[in-house]
């Protein structure tokens, strides 16, 4: 993260379009860059570090920094997973694999929008397993659908590490034959597809 950055994505996508968006002075069409057409959530934080740094170098170090954030995050919320499903010991056997990836490691070097898909997934997932274990505290429902539909507005292959939980709450609602585990599960489809 404290290097300049090389990363094809974040140079063309993730830090180019809020950059042209901030000499605008507003949202503005980019026809000559075809990506534009993405999920571009993780690219709208980016620019808040563009916008808040004195200079375009700073404001580029500034996203990588929110980056490593996301990063750090998605650890926590795999050690959280893993904490919950299997205990201590698997949670931080979890991170220590997430960590180990090439792939991941890559991530944490670049300002693109994987790792912030992952935290989003992942922060919806715990909040998802939270709703599971205390149904009466719907709150939690609630918080899981916004994370996932932040996850679909950063990434669309976001939708595949959502849809067991879409599932688990479709099961729920039909194991239990509940009005509200069926308003439950509308509740988390709208605010998924919201964003």
């Amino acid at each position: 993260s404290t290097v300049p950055e090389i990363g094809y994505d974040a140079l063309v996508y993730h830090l180019a379009i809020p950059q042209a968006w901030l000499t605008a002075g507003r949202m503005i069409d980019t026809p000559y860059n075809p990506m534009f057409k993405i999920p571009v959530l993780a690219s709208m934080i980016y620019s808040w570090g563009l916008a808040l740094a004195p200079t375009r170098i700073d404001g580029m170090f500034v996203a990588k920094g929110l980056n490593l954030l996301f990063g750090l995050g998605a650890a926590t919320g795999l050690f959280c997973v893993g904490k919950l499903i299997r205990g201590l010991r698997a949670g931080v056997l979890t991170v220590l694999l997430f960590l180990s990836l090439p792939l991941i490691s890559y991530c944490f070097m670049v300002a693109g929008a994987d790792l912030a898909a992952i935290f989003f997934v992942m922060t919806s997932a715990v909040s998802c397993w939270l709703w599971h274990r205390t149904p009466q505290r719907r709150h939690w429902l609630f918080v899981s659908a916004v994370l996932a539909g932040f996850a679909c507005a950063t990434k669309y292959i976001a939708v595949f590490g959502l849809a067991p939980m879409w599932l688990s709450v479709a099961w729920s609602s039909v194991g239990q034959r509940k009005k509200a585990t069926t308003m439950d599960l509308g509740l988390f489809a709208s605010l998924l597809l919201a964003p």
